[in-house]
């Protein structure tokens, strides 16, 4: 029942109450803990979802999706040491599982701003993956793994596979390195290819804005200014963001990136400014290192905003 109120009808209050139903009948099961922790952490209820997380850990030491989940919400609480010392121990018990690598390696990128450290750790795990789902893997590191002879290899051996989703995820990631890498030409083939994945009618619910990101990255790869902010924009309406504090700091990133990459500096400061504020997914030593923000970078507003 918590799972249906949370993710059939995203009504995270009556998911709530159905968890801690659960685990006052059954104190020692730990999925009951780690579902609740998911809904708190949507509720923006940050110290009880660490505490519900913590407390999976515990009841289910060695199960790497607790454990994994638990080290996300401390990667987006910005606890970067605890959150590395989770991950590794999730690639300890299971090195062929793809999270506890993609976590070191957002940890690296975060924390230090390591991009060295990051490549050593996408090479760990293209040394412990099968190639062909390393190579699936890989593509949400187009940077910095195009840094990296044997895996930008990888990169290019990867294919769009799977449902809609996986295949605007494909396309915007190459769109992302195309535009580090100054290709134009490949920016405008990969948004023509987006744009004709994406539905023609998108309805208003909370993760269809998802698909509007991603119509957002295509705009702003063919230089279309105006579409993209629009797009990006939406998914920072309150109708969205008063329902889910996770999905508040990914679409205020989102904006942030797309104005960027559009030269609208005063709007990507300004997400950024939110985004930096609250529990999210990007931090001042990330948008210090990430090319993606190189032009962002020569704005002296946001050199303050980073040096701080």
């Amino acid at each position: 029942m918590g799972n249906y109120y949370y993710h059939g009808k995203l009504d995270y209050d009556a998911a709530l109450k159905e968890f801690s139903v659960a685990q006052r009948l059954s104190p020692n099961d730990a999925e009951a803990a780690a579902f609740k922790s998911r809904v708190e952490r949507r509720q923006g209820k940050w110290d009880e979802a660490l505490a519900d997380a913590r407390r999976s850990v515990e009841l289910d030491p060695r199960n790497t999706i607790y454990i994994n989940d638990y080290a996300y919400g401390l990667m987006l609480m910005r606890q970067y040491d605890s959150a590395d010392a989770m991950f590794r121990r999730g690639t300890e018990i299971d090195p062929s599982d793809w999270h506890g690598h993609q976590g070191r390696v957002y940890v690296a990128l975060l924390g230090p701003g390591n991009v060295s450290l990051a490549i050593a750790y996408l090479k760990e795990a293209q040394a412990r993956i099968d190639p062909n789902q390393f190579s699936t893997y890989v593509i949400g590191f187009t940077w910095p793994a195009y840094l990296d002879k044997s895996l930008l290899e990888s990169l290019n051996g990867a294919r769009p596979t799977g449902g809609l989703d996986q295949k605007l995820f494909y396309y915007q990631n190459r769109g992302i390195m195309a535009y580090d890498l100054r290709d134009t030409v490949a920016m405008r083939a990969i948004a023509d290819s987006m744009l004709r994945l994406v539905p023609r009618k998108i309805a208003t619910g909370l993760f269809d804005q998802d698909m509007r990101a991603l119509m957002a990255a295509a705009y702003a790869f063919r230089g279309d200014k105006a579409r993209a902010l629009e797009e990006a924009r939406s998914g920072t309406l309150p109708a969205v963001t008063s329902r889910d504090a996770v999905r508040t700091g990914d679409y205020l990133i989102i904006l942030g990136s797309v104005a960027a990459v559009v030269g609208a500096n005063d709007e990507a400061i300004a997400a950024f400014e939110k985004a930096l504020a609250i529990p999210s997914s990007t931090s001042r030593a990330m948008l210090r290192v990430d090319p993606m923000f190189e032009n962002l970078r020569k704005d002296p507003r946001f050199q303050k905003l980073i040096a701080q």
